[in-house]
């Protein structure tokens, strides 16, 4: 279960990393599916089939198990489209700000910084990431 604690958006014109939404939640775990999830507001049944098809990314590398864990400044990204006509790729992206204090329930608060919707040229993505199996 998650809880919007609050919101507020943040912007620094000279780093593009540090641009988007910084928003509070609690999860239950640190799982890197749980945190994706919760941090773009998708079903995590969406981000299991993303990892399954190798579409999960913590800290440019294709991660393979979903019970891996998150730690500050971790940054992970689920390509949500590939447009081969316009040879780019779209994306969503969350970087692990904080992690603070655990709840009265044993659940932990996050801040994470939230990028929904984010797109690069296919080759300068690919270059950048390192996967498991080769993409063509």
């Amino acid at each position: 279960m998650k809880v919007v604690l609050g919101c507020r958006f943040y912007s620094n014109q000279s780093d593009n990393d540090n641009s988007g939404k910084l928003i509070q939640l609690v999860v239950t775990s640190l799982r890197v599916d749980r945190v994706a999830a919760s941090g773009l507001g998708i079903a995590r049944r969406k981000i299991d089939h993303s990892l399954l098809a190798g579409k999960i990314f913590l800290n440019e590398e294709q991660v393979t198990k979903k019970s891996q864990q998150v730690v500050e400044g971790d940054i992970i990204k689920r390509i949500s489209e590939t447009q081969p006509s316009k040879d780019k790729i779209k994306f969503g992206q969350v970087k692990v700000v904080s992690i603070g204090d655990l709840t009265k329930k044993g659940n932990y608060r996050v801040d994470l910084l939230r990028n929904k919707s984010l797109s690069l040229p296919v080759q300068l993505f690919w270059n950048n990431h390192k996967t498991s199996t080769p993409q063509g």
